[in-house]
């Protein structure tokens, strides 16, 4: 990248190209991000287990790959499932929700239609991990969303390297440059749920554990939590700064609710 402006990918057509670069930017279906999916950009969704993380991917996820009829952007998405949770049925029936709200008229042919433009793979380890960041970064065409459910899943499992200058970096250290050559090269949004290990001081309080590497590529954060049985709250704004902007959210079997 070269002051701001798109690379050429390997063996990319001049057509692919120019359709890259020309496409409008998309909403990613929720109020922190609806106006601001700039190429390129890495968004941490950040809560402890039951905060909605999940919910919000799945919600994003359909905003991208369903038809203009029905809501969505018409795009392909890329889900690293690094906890083995993700179902298939909660995915058809979170993306059939969405468009059913857009417009029931044809909602199940959307939804049908919307996955095929998903592709899911379940890593089970740093190494799997990094493998299918790579394969998504060959990809032809304009980069996929790509989805992270979650970055931290494998962090704790890894024997950190020795602290010495001639260390090789762990696994972990590799996946996060490759998300890095993923926003920079290919301008890829990649949205990852981070969970938290730790007990907050305040209500939506952050507290950092992965390398500073990764906490630099994070242009955006919510922190999530939750505030009653059937009602969720987000802060988001720039980590480098403040959280000045919130907004609450229900989650039903279906996905996110009233925003």
């Amino acid at each position: 990248m070269n002051g701001g402006r798109l690379t050429l990918a390997p063996d990319e057509t001049a057509r692919d190209y120019l359709r890259r670069a020309c496409a409008a930017p998309r909403s990613l279906g929720i109020p922190a991000l609806g106006e601001a999916d700039r190429r390129g950009e890495v968004v941490e969704l950040y809560g402890p287990a039951a905060a909605g993380k999940t919910s919000l991917l799945l919600q994003i996820c359909a905003s991208w790959c369903l038809p203009d009829s029905h809501g969505g952007g018409c795009r392909k998405v890329v889900w690293l499932d690094c906890d083995g949770r993700l179902r298939p049925s909660r995915l058809r029936a979170s993306i059939y929700a969405y468009a059913a709200r857009a417009c029931e008229r044809g909602a199940q042919d959307a939804a049908a239609d919307a996955l095929k433009r998903v592709q899911v793979a379940y890593c089970a380890s740093s190494l799997e991990f990094l493998c299918a960041l790579e394969a998504v970064s060959h990809l032809e065409g304009e980069a996929p969303l790509i989805l992270v459910d979650s970055i931290g899943g494998f962090f704790w499992r890894e024997v950190k390297p020795a602290e010495d200058q001639g260390a090789a970096p762990s696994l972990f250290q590799a996946c996060v440059r490759a998300v890095g050559r993923l926003s920079s090269r290919r301008k890829a949004i990649i949205v990852c749920a981070k969970p938290k290990f730790f007990r907050a001081n305040a209500l939506g309080d952050h507290r950092e554990y992965l390398p500073r590497e990764w906490t630099l590529l994070v242009k955006r954060r919510l922190v999530l939590a939750r505030v009653s049985a059937d009602r969720l709250v987000a802060r988001f704004g720039d980590p480098q700064t403040d959280y000045s902007g919130s907004f609450s959210f229900g989650v039903g079997a279906d996905g996110c609710l009233a925003f």
